[in-house]
């Protein structure tokens, strides 16, 4: 029993620690501009959090060994339109525990961005789907993702500080899930500019809510060449229940036209 609870725990993890709709915060891209990021993360872990919230260890003696996650992931934000952004995201992911290792493709994501109003305050909605590239069970150990198609709606607002380098984003939506309790999804993130060429930010998150529920603390930089950015992310799990604890790091490049 124990073991079914840890294998269902993994294959839910690592979507929300990936690049996801929201990545450019209520901002759209302008037509024919763009925004592309390639990044590495890994992912590792002994520990997790029970059904109460209660930090449990993973290693329970049928199921040893630390949890891996390693992925290369691609994300592209594309204008349509000056009012329509194309966005999507396809990881490569290899996912490791008690000896087994699972590669391959992981789920895509897909959708696209709108503005409702503009000026100081930006708002904007987006609709994605995710759906899994790979033909592996849920329940196989471990798995690439959950196996099933997932969509979601969003309400995404932004504002500049300018002329202070700063902005502040922030979002709350829906996730209907296949196969799973839906979800409502949260974040927030503040940021700016400094020394010229080095962004900086501070984002917080409750990806989920149900059956899976964790927040999420995190920064990331990003030093800046020009279009061309190297960008540094963190992310830790700081609380939850139903998954596991541990710290996503990602490096990465990204550019911008």
């Amino acid at each position: 029993m124990k073991r079914a609870w840890t294998v269902a725990l993994l294959s839910l993890l690592l979507l929300p620690l990936v690049p996801t709709c929201a990545e450019a915060g209520a901002w759209l891209q302008k037509k024919n501009g763009g925004y592309v990021k390639i990044s590495y993360a890994t992912f590792r872990s002994s520990t997790g959090f029970d059904q109460n919230g209660n930090t449990v260890d993973l290693n329970d003696g049928t199921s040893s060994g630390d949890y891996t996650d390693i992925s290369f992931n691609t994300y592209l934000e594309y204008g349509l339109h000056d009012k329509l952004t194309l966005i999507a995201n396809v990881p490569i992911k290899q996912a490791s525990k008690a000896g087994e290792r699972s590669i391959g493709l992981g789920d895509l994501t897909a959708g696209l961005r709108t503005p409702v109003l503009s000026g100081p305050v930006v708002l904007s909605v987006s609709s994605c789907v995710k759906v899994p590239l790979y033909t592996q069970s849920q329940f196989a150990a471990p798995s690439l993702g959950t196996a099933n198609v997932d969509g979601d709606f969003r309400v995404l607002v932004g504002r500049s500080f300018w002329p202070i380098p700063g902005y502040g984003t922030a979002e709350v939506g829906y996730r209907r899930r296949g196969g799973f309790a839906d979800q409502i999804i949260y974040s927030a993130e503040i940021g700016g500019t400094f020394a010229k060429r080095v962004d900086a930010q501070i984002r917080i998150a409750n990806p989920n809510f149900g059956d899976q529920d964790f927040v999420n603390l995190g920064g990331g930089l990003a030093i800046k060449a020009g279009e061309i950015s190297i960008t540094f992310d963190a992310i830790h799990t700081v609380s939850g229940k139903n998954t596991a604890k541990g710290t996503y790091l990602g490096a990465g490049i990204s550019h911008s036209w």
